[in-house]
């Protein structure tokens, strides 16, 4: 069975929403690397007049293992919940660590950058 793909273009509106989410999360996620936003669009087999959004958040170092996906038919509230559960969880991360383990090394950016895909 062929499968297509099809980049997927978003909006100016929901550019600056993923970019919102980002900012929104990078004091969760900035004591323990790089958040990345990946979006995707795709169209069940068994209902092609149905799209489905796949939202996956990533906190780089890729050794923390840390991704969360969450998936649904409405992008605005599929990004919402997904932007919960890693709020949720970097927050339990972040009580679990030693407060030593989050201070910065010196000579290091304060201002960890943040990616959107």
């Amino acid at each position: 069975m062929k499968k297509h793909f099809e980049i997927y273009e978003p909006s100016k509106e929901q550019l600056a929403f993923f970019y919102q989410l980002t900012q929104e999360l990078e004091s969760y996620s900035s004591p323990l690397g790089s958040l990345t936003m990946l979006v995707e669009e795709h169209t069940p087999v068994a209902d092609p007049d149905h799209k489905m959004f796949g939202v996956t958040f990533v906190v780089a170092p890729e050794s923390m293992r840390f991704r969360i996906r969450v998936e649904g038919s409405d992008l605005y509230e599929t990004c919402i919940v997904a932007k919960e559960e890693v709020k949720q969880k970097l927050t339990s991360l972040m009580a679990a660590l030693p407060k030593r383990a989050l201070l910065r090394p010196e000579g290091s950016s304060s201002e960890p950058s943040s990616h959107l895909h």
